[in-house]
């Protein structure tokens, strides 16, 4: 018989499967298309930075539009977006916020580096950059 040796849960584990889980239902939305709910999971001043775009969005109803109108666009040409966070560090702040680092893969392979505040029993994003490997 194999003997099974409990590992102890720490509290960077369990902050760290909880950063897991919160991503895993933020990009299922984003990939349904779900624009009002992945939205609602930044802060209402969130930003997102990707380096294929010209400008960060900022604020839920630029997420709102932007999310709407990619996935319309992406529709019509009969493409579905998969995305896909790991590798995931996570970083507890003496200020609360929780910085995580991952990588992203969507169409081409990215990074994504976030900071994430408390809201309720989760998380919301509070900043969001996200690098194209061929753009760096």
């Amino acid at each position: 018989m194999t003997q099974v040796t409990a590992v102890p849960v720490t509290a960077e584990s369990e902050l760290r499967a909880q950063v897991t889980d919160f991503y895993s239902r933020q990009m299922r939305l984003l990939d349904d298309g779900d624009a009002e709910a992945w939205a609602a999971t930044f802060t209402a001043d969130g930003t997102f930075i990707a380096s294929g775009h010209q400008h960060p969005t900022t604020g839920r109803a630029g997420l709102i539009a932007a999310v709407r109108a990619t996935h319309a666009e992406l529709a019509a040409s009969g493409i579905v977006h998969r995305h896909w966070l790991g590798m995931i560090i996570v970083d507890q702040r003496t200020d609360g916020t929780v910085h995580a680092r991952s990588y992203a893969l969507v169409h081409r392979s990215t990074t994504c580096d976030d900071v994430l505040v408390r809201a309720g029993a989760g998380f919301a994003v509070q900043s969001r950059s996200v690098t194209r490997d061929d753009f760096s």
